[in-house]
């Protein structure tokens, strides 16, 4: 009887020390995949913001919108219609 307790205890350890190293694998996983996943993320953001401000660039050159100058063009006012 006192063999099985022994026993029984010392299963009881073991699966307690799996279950630790177990949760300290993951917290060391999550941690690893936070510091390289995270500036992945970041720089792909900064990308395809990037892209955007340049595709937004190309369209308002190829529209012809003046940008840089801020030219504005008013309509004719028409005083004498019939004239």
């Amino acid at each position: 009887m006192v063999v099985m307790v022994a026993m029984a205890m010392r299963m009881v350890m073991l699966v307690r020390w799996v279950v630790t190293v177990l949760a300290v694998g993951m917290v060391v996983v999550r941690m690893v995949v936070i510091v390289v996943i995270v500036p992945v993320l970041v720089r792909r953001m900064i990308a395809m913001f990037t892209m955007v401000v340049f595709m937004v660039r190309i369209i308002r050159q190829k529209v012809g919108v003046d940008v840089e100058f801020g030219v504005e063009v008013e309509a004719p006012q028409i005083k004498h219609l019939r004239q």
